[in-house]
């Protein structure tokens, strides 16, 4: 199935220095006894601290799934829903997986329902940047859920648009609790608190005030401007009270830090999330292309360690997601981002691709290979491992991905179409399949060396007449087999199979047991 990575299931660890909300704290707590809670704010409002600190307070069990936008395509999603709900019950939706490697999403999501209505006591799902994935049928997936809902169950979305859920509804049913950014909005009090709690300081009755409207209760506004005011703490005569305070302060905080720790955020800050073993890797294997410092300055662990050990105390934005990774704040990450060229980041991303594939992290390693407009790389870690991401239930992302890919580059890799059969297949869609197996096939040149992948080819346009309810030809089926490596179990198992379904078809029930026996030793 579908590894999911542990960072997007790990409560997010409390700010070092934050501020006790006791108000906002007590909407959550009234919200849980609702069906659903929208936290909805632009960035840098603290939605994210505000549900993690309620989760810490161990009301009710609670579940945590941050989301990205490679989360986006449907059986991807209900998958990774399905895998941080099992931190509830380890055995919580093991039907709903199976059956969305079967390729039954509407099942899964049946026996999803289910299982919850099985939890005896109450509990919540918390899902972070649901905007990230926020398409028609995810809106589909949670409303159903929603509608099926037992009532120990609770939803938390956090998201920075409002959801295109039936939301109408459930504020009539008053099943509805919506945390808005002015909500989120800090207080005079608790910018008085922030600021004392930040700097072990009380600044004039004045400054917190301006210092107040000037950010408009912005929390990470007031978080970089407590790192100005660290430094220059008459710097708050000179804020102004818009959203464009945060590249101003983020200049500020950045061009006063040393050079060495402005390469080093500006390299880290490429990458959506990052360890010290990678980031070693990176500035070991390339020039960064910043020349801000000596590539030595940073270019052994321990210096990279250290220099993580320097940004998280400084509390340069800095956000742990376990003891090894680390992101930077969206908003801090985006204007770090902005002083990278393109041309300048393309050497980092592509070696930072040779490191995740080093490290088996296949999605990241084909994810930043795109980033550095290496498409070559890009389509040839696609031909070799999408038989493993299509056993992983990686189909939609196999799709996502060659879409990114020129189209020319696709008319020298055979291989891609068919890993599109592949996909389609699984998807239950054998037209588009059998019309990538034919391109596949068309693009294949005469000769021995590539009889493999012809027989892998006629194996798909086999599983593919077998989908659309056609009676594969035994003739035809042992031809796959003379073709095939005698290694390939996989393809092997796959082309018994279907010579089991041809017997079954046929009324031959012995050679069907035998067919699909030998189909079973082959996947043991």
């Amino acid at each position: 199935m579908l590894p999911l990575l542990r960072t997007k299931t790990t409560l997010p660890l409390a700010p070092p220095r934050s501020v006790e909300r006791p108000r906002l704290l007590e909407r959550m707590k009234a919200g849980s006894q609702r069906a659903l809670t929208v936290i909805a704010a632009p960035a840098g409002f603290g939605k994210t601290t505000l549900a993690a600190a309620w989760a810490r307070m161990r009301a009710m069990p609670v579940a945590w799934l941050s989301l990205q936008p490679a989360d986006r395509p449907r059986e991807r999603l209900l998958a990774y829903v399905v895998q941080a709900l099992q931190v509830i019950n380890p055995y919580l939706g093991q039907t709903s997986l199976a059956l969305l490697q079967g390729g039954s999403p509407d099942g899964a999501l049946y026996a999803l329902l289910n299982d919850l209505a099985e939890v005896p006591h109450d509990f919540a799902l918390i899902l972070d940047d649901y905007h990230s994935v926020e398409t028609s049928e995810s809106n589909e997936i949670l409303n159903f859920l929603l509608e099926n809902r037992p009532t120990s169950f609770h939803l938390i979305l956090i998201t920075r648009t409002a959801p295109g859920l039936n939301l109408a509804r459930l504020r009539a049913l008053d099943q509805l609790t919506e945390i808005t950014a002015t909500d989120l909005r800090f207080t005079a009090s608790e910018v008085s608190v922030f600021i004392e709690t930040s700097l072990n300081l009380r600044l004039p009755a004045e400054a917190t005030a301006r210092l107040n409207e000037s950010t408009e209760g912005w929390a990470v506004g007031l978080q970089l401007a407590v790192l100005a005011l660290a430094r220059r703490p008459e710097a708050w005569q000179s804020l102004a009270g818009q959203e464009h305070i945060f590249d101003y302060l983020a200049e500020e905080v950045l061009r006063r830090e040393p050079l060495e720790v402005q390469e080093f955020l500006k390299v880290t800050a490429l990458f959506d999330r990052f360890c010290a073993a990678q980031i070693a890797f990176i500035l070991q294997s390339t020039n960064s292309g910043l020349a801000v410092v000596p590539q030595s300055a940073v270019s052994t662990l321990a210096s990279v360690g250290e220099l993580l050990s320097y940004v998280d105390r400084a509390n340069l934005f800095l956000a742990p997601l376990d003891a090894t990774w680390f992101r930077y704040h969206a908003l801090f990450a985006d204007f770090l981002r902005k002083q990278v060229t393109p041309e300048q980041a393309a050497p980092l991303y592509h070696a930072a691709s040779e490191w995740f594939e080093q490290n088996g992290l296949l999605d990241d390693a084909i994810h930043y290979a795109t980033h550095a407009a290496d498409y070559e790389r890009a389509a040839d870690l696609l031909e070799t491992h999408y038989r493993d991401l299509i056993l992983r239930g990686e189909q939609a992302a196999i799709g996502e991905w060659i879409a990114c890919l020129p189209p020319d580059l696709l008319e020298a890799h055979p291989r891609l179409w068919l890993a599109q059969g592949w996909a389609n297949i699984i998807g239950l869609d054998s037209g588009r399949a059998l019309e990538c197996v034919a391109r596949a096939e068309s693009l294949l040149p005469a000769g021995e060396a590539h009889d493999n992948l012809r027989g892998e080819a006629k194996a798909l346009r086999i599983l593919g007449k077998i989908f659309g309810g056609q009676v594969a030809a035994a003739d035809e089926i042992s031809e796959a087999f003379i073709l095939l490596s005698e290694k390939d179990d996989f393809l092997h198992s796959l082309l018994h199979f279907n010579l089991g379904l041809h017997h079954v078809m046929e009324g031959q029930t012995a050679q069907a047991v035998d067919a699909f026996t030998e189909t079973l030793r082959l996947t043991a």
